[in-house]
């Protein structure tokens, strides 16, 4: 009976989690949805505030890491850019999209801002 009922509780902590994640990743959808408005309505510095509020709100949010660095890198900021994708990439290194959209276009843009820089980095 003892472990039956750990098991349940087991379960049941196991379940609370997962509804709590689901519900944190539906928040940070909703709030990256809400940043690209602001940024095609008001420009790349107030989403990248906006993306800022979201990280600090769910610093698991690789949505939001993804979507900041987009924004610094339409702005310009390649670093930061760079630093976003790779957080990004440490969170959810299964992320396709940040691989294949935010990477190689920060490696054209600052290889043609910066020749003798590499931007390039290891990921695997």
């Amino acid at each position: 009976m003892m472990c039956v009922l750990a098991a349940l509780c087991m379960a049941l902590v196991f379940c609370n989690g997962k509804i709590r994640q689901a519900k944190l990743d539906a928040e940070c959808r909703e709030t990256c949805s809400a940043c690209e408005e602001v940024q095609k309505a008001d420009g790349y510095g107030k989403a990248i505030a906006c993306y800022t509020e979201a990280i600090r709100q769910n610093p698991y949010c690789t949505e939001a890491y993804s979507g900041r660095g987009n924004a610094y890198a339409n702005a310009g900021d390649y670093d930061m850019a760079i630093d976003d994708f790779d957080e990004a990439i440490r969170l959810n290194p299964n992320d396709a999209e940040t691989y294949n959209t935010g990477l190689p276009r920060i490696s054209v843009s600052a290889t043609m801002a910066w020749p003798s820089r590499t931007t390039t980095r290891q990921y695997g």
